[in-house]
């Protein structure tokens, strides 16, 4: 039905059908634009980049917040070096037992990455460092530690259910032999895991001195390691 015969009807029927009219144009416009042209190109311009974002939603729909709208930024940067790590934070082993980081750094300095078990492109390059740790006879301290959870929306007693057997088993899928742990990343709180480290980047390593003074921060397009990457200043 168009709009002419809407009009004509008038009354409460007419008005009901030119609701139904905006909302499905306002719905059809919403889905074009995110099949079509937001992601992937300009409006009229097939040229345009595929990795810039082309808002072509109507206004207010569909709208990134700025920084100004939130009081700050929307993606702060990660930590670097001289940073303090924050060594408090417990991380979880195969058999779902605690360890304070701070244990680690007891030993010596501590390198510590982090990785998605459920990303192959991820564990692809831990599993490319960990040949050069072993092809380097480093005797670095090397803790890898998965930022996923697992288990809780299927036994919500237990947030820890099944994370450490989830981690065992990429552990072989992957053939990563070095200590492999998990931690509890809450990604909603501001004292979650990642958050606390304002890390988005995967796998990230981090060099950390005894001290908890970060040495080098090395993120996913590292990938052709040296001798000299992993040495305490």
């Amino acid at each position: 039905m168009n709009e002419s015969v809407s009009r004509k009807r008038g009354g409460a029927g007419g008005l009901q059908n030119r609701a139904a009219l905006a909302l499905v144009a306002l719905l059809t416009a919403t889905s074009s634009g995110m099949a079509g042209d937001v992601y992937l190109s300009a409006p009229g311009n097939d040229k345009a980049n595929p990795y810039v974002y082309h808002n072509t939603f109507p206004a207010g729909v569909g709208d990134f917040v700025s920084s100004a709208e939130v009081g700050g930024d929307v993606f702060a940067p990660g930590l670097k070096a001289g940073d303090t790590f924050p060594l408090d934070i417990k991380i979880q082993d195969q058999n779902d037992q605690g360890h304070a980081l701070s244990s680690f750094t007891e030993k010596g300095p501590l390198v510590l990455v982090l990785a998605l078990v459920t990303a192959p492109r991820v564990m692809q390059q831990v599993a490319a460092f960990q040949n050069f740790i072993k092809s380097s006879g480093s005797d670095a301290q090397v803790v890898v530690v998965n930022v996923g959870q697992f288990g809780a929306a299927l036994q919500p007693k237990s947030p820890a259910a099944d994370s450490g057997r989830t981690v065992r088993v990429a552990a072989q899928e992957y053939g990563i032999t070095l200590p492999l742990y998990w931690v509890h990343n809450d990604i909603y709180s501001a004292n979650g895991f990642t958050n606390r480290l304002r890390a988005r980047d995967l796998p990230t390593v981090y060099v950390i001195g005894k001290d908890g003074k970060i040495q080098h921060v090395y993120g996913s397009v590292h990938t052709k390691w040296a001798s000299g990457d992993l040495a305490s200043k």
